[in-house]
């Protein structure tokens, strides 16, 4: 959690209002736990964050996914159908990459993609179930090159399963419950695929084009900087504590809630005008009419096609629409501003960010101290 400053120092005595801390950490020497970037526990059930139970990496909850306890985990639900999460961008661009998620597949007989991360359809990499039986394979695409690593192994329906996908650059290697299903040659780092000046999409529980949902459940979902040699070394995972918040804070927080919700209302009039989801209404009402007046199979069957095809690409829009406003980020009345604070101050925020300030600062201006991080964190 330290890296996001070498040292954290409080110039007022007293105690934080708002904040999080790492239990179990010391924070002025700079010590990371096992180079955890983000942890997603889904233990807590929320309406559209997507909570980071670790630092601040919190994204968003797209469909309203349910919560729930079975066999013993907290978990959350997936449909299979149009829930999903979305992350922050910063999450996966690194040198090295580790991803370890416990699953519980009930999804059978489709391509199911656990996550995508990148900045595109040719600039990403993910790691799907496949065919009737669920087997993983992980793929990267970057520069008009592909790389693929199969799995051996499957994932098995109806059962809690621990996967977890590890990259170093050189070399992948895919795990199922502790055992090494798949390894080989890998050339590719996460981080080329995050180029400037592109937007970001890192989803989770779905493919980048809002396909191949994963439907089943998902106890937790992490991410580590770096591969470990010995992944089952580094023990419990550690937490962090959200301090308590004043009345102010919270007052101030729904204020911002309320005037985000008034904002999306009309952001989302404007745009269903723009891109005519009212229009593709009307033209379905009236074909809808047409066809009442129909008699023969034949003009019935291609009316049916057509509204088919319009009710599909007036989905589309919505789903377009649902994306471009987002959820409201001010729905967590609990917000760790010391540390995100800290993370701004301190950190770029991906790789993209870096090259952008490199150029517009002159040599010199940029500390050692942020150089010695981007080198240690983001392997670049």
């Amino acid at each position: 959690m330290a890296d996001y400053g070498a040292t954290l120092k409080s110039t007022q005595p007293g105690t934080f209002s708002v904040g999080r801390f790492c239990v179990g950490a010391e924070l002025s020497q700079g010590v990371d736990d096992g180079a955890l970037y983000a942890n997603w526990e889904f233990d807590q059930p929320q309406s559209f964050l997507l909570e980071d139970a670790y630092v601040n990496n919190n994204g968003i909850l797209y469909g309203s996914p349910q919560f729930t306890t079975a066999d013993g985990h907290k978990c959350i639900v997936f449909n299979g159908g149009n829930q999903y999460g979305e992350a922050p961008p910063s999450v996966a661009d690194f040198g090295a990459l580790t991803i370890d998620m416990h699953i519980n597949r009930s999804g059978t007989g489709k391509d199911q993609r656990l996550f995508d991360f990148g900045t595109g359809a040719e600039e990403c990499f993910y790691l799907a179930t496949t065919g009737e039986n669920g087997k993983l394979v992980l793929i990267a695409k970057h520069g008009g090159k592909s790389h693929t690593l199969d799995s051996a192994a499957v994932v098995p329906p109806d059962k809690w399963v621990a996967v977890r996908v590890a990259m170093d650059g050189s070399n992948a290697f895919i795990t199922i419950d502790g055992k090494q299903v798949a390894n080989g040659k890998f050339e590719f780092s996460p981080r080329e695929v995050f180029i400037g000046d592109t937007p970001e999409g890192n989803f989770i529980a779905c493919a980048r084009n809002l396909t191949g949902f994963f439907q089943g459940k998902m106890d937790h979902f992490r991410i580590y900087r770096k591969v470990h040699e010995d992944f089952n070394a580094l023990g419990r995972v550690p937490f962090a504590l959200t301090q308590s918040v004043s009345k102010e804070s919270i007052e101030q927080a729904k204020e911002a809630a309320a005037a985000w919700d008034e904002w999306s209302k009309k952001k989302t009039t404007e745009l269903n005008k723009t891109l005519g989801y009212d229009a593709y209404g009307e033209k379905i009402k009236a074909l809808e009419e047409r066809k009442k007046q129909t008699e023969t199979k034949e003009q019935i069957a291609q009316m049916d096609a057509e509204l088919k095809k319009l009710a599909e690409e007036r989905h589309q829009i919505l789903w377009q629409v649902r994306r471009a406003v987002g959820g409201n980020p001010f729905s967590s009345l609990v917000e760790a501003d010391n540390i995100r604070a800290l993370q701004e101050n301190r950190k770029y925020h991906t790789t993209a960010d870096w090259d952008g300030r490199t150029r517009e600062e002159v040599a010199g201006k940029v500390t050692p101290e942020m150089k010695e991080w981007l080198l240690r964190v983001r392997g670049f």
